[in-house]
């Protein structure tokens, strides 16, 4: 991470990313999660900024950078030219996740490529939202709205449509 990182009071210094639209802390996790399931999977903590069966363009990637001077680091973590459910002969959306030092907020950033529903078909079904240490620790967005509903109690894992351009959706230790 480039900076001591606390994610639902535990502090971490790695992250491990998949092309499948999430990353966690947990680095000893091996698997690439196609199959969202913010409320029970094991492979836990996880940030889903886009979790589904995800996979990048001939061109695409999932890198990182990390920015700014301490203490107000950035760690930008950015899926490029994302394939969703590998369908379409052009990529389907960019999107990140960033981390900030010190304040320990977490922001998803989007990009789509092209109108709302190109490349994304019925059988799309991404989460998009936190899950915590413990299963049934999540929070999930209804939505991917401007100003969707946040549930700790129903997870949606069936969001088919891309987030508007620019769309921000931003988690802060206060509100988690």
């Amino acid at each position: 991470i480039g900076f001591n990182f606390t994610f639902g009071g535990t502090s971490y210094t790695q992250f491990k990313a998949s092309t499948n639209g999430w990353l966690t802390f947990n680095t000893a996790i091996t698997t690439s999660n196609a199959f969202n399931d913010l409320t029970a999977t094991v492979d836990r903590p996880i940030i889903a900024p886009l979790w589904d069966d995800l996979a990048t363009n001939n061109a695409g990637s999932v890198s990182y950078l990390l920015s700014g001077t301490s203490p107000n680091r950035i760690l930008t973590v950015q899926w490029d030219k994302m394939f969703w459910t590998f369908s379409g002969s052009t990529f389907a959306i960019n999107f990140q996740v960033r981390l900030f030092e010190t304040t320990n907020v977490l922001e998803f950033v989007y990009l789509r490529n092209g109108n709302q529903t190109a490349n994304v078909t019925a059988s799309a079904s991404a989460s998009i939202g936190l899950a915590g240490q413990c299963a049934g620790d999540f929070y999930s967005l209804a939505d991917n709205s401007a100003s969707p509903l946040v549930s700790k109690v129903t997870e949606t894992n069936s969001i088919n449509k891309k987030p508007a351009n620019n769309q921000v959706y931003r988690w802060t230790p206060t509100s988690l």
